[in-house]
């Protein structure tokens, strides 16, 4: 009776990770919104706060995207967050709250 449900246990596992990758790799495909094209610096100094909303609004506008930060220092004050976007920092993107 134990081997029975460690297959199934197995076999849940097995099925959701397969359903976790097809979600992220479904990201893959999304629409990229880089936040350079909207006018963002990333300077550290420079608010970059108006170009990152509009990044996040013109990627909810598509029905979802991925909001892209390059490597930079962005200074940013409140933005509003909207269904199917999400925001992707690359390695040495830093997001400062003024």
């Amino acid at each position: 009776m134990q081997n029975i449900w460690r297959h199934i246990c197995l076999f849940l596992c097995v099925l959701l990770c397969g359903l976790a990758s097809d979600s992220l790799a479904a990201d893959k495909t999304a629409t990229v919104f880089i936040v350079f094209n909207f006018g963002a610096k990333g300077d550290g100094t420079t608010p970059d706060t108006a170009a990152i909303q509009q990044a996040i609004d013109a990627a909810h506008a598509q029905g979802g995207g991925v909001v892209e930060f390059p490597k930079g220092t962005y200074r940013s004050g409140t933005v509003e967050l909207k269904s199917g976007v999400t925001l992707n920092f690359a390695k040495g993107a830093t997001l400062l709250g003024s």
